[in-house]
């Protein structure tokens, strides 16, 4: 078993396909905002981003958007 901290839900995914072999399960848990964000990455979706709900000063930068 491997563990390894990452800082976004896509860079985990992509850590998780990186271990993965061919017929390998990949299970994404937690909240259903992690599970929506990696089915999203998984499946390739543009994600949905709602720019009034980030901080002003994140919104204004564009980091997340």
């Amino acid at each position: 078993t491997s563990v390894k901290a990452t800082e976004s839900i896509r860079d985990a995914v992509a850590q998780a396909e990186e271990w993965a072999k061919p017929n390998d399960l990949i299970l994404g848990t937690g909240s259903l905002f992690v599970a929506a964000e990696v089915r999203e990455v998984l499946l390739r979706i543009k994600p949905e981003v709602y720019p009034d709900l980030l901080p002003p000063d994140v919104w204004a930068s564009g980091t997340n958007v």
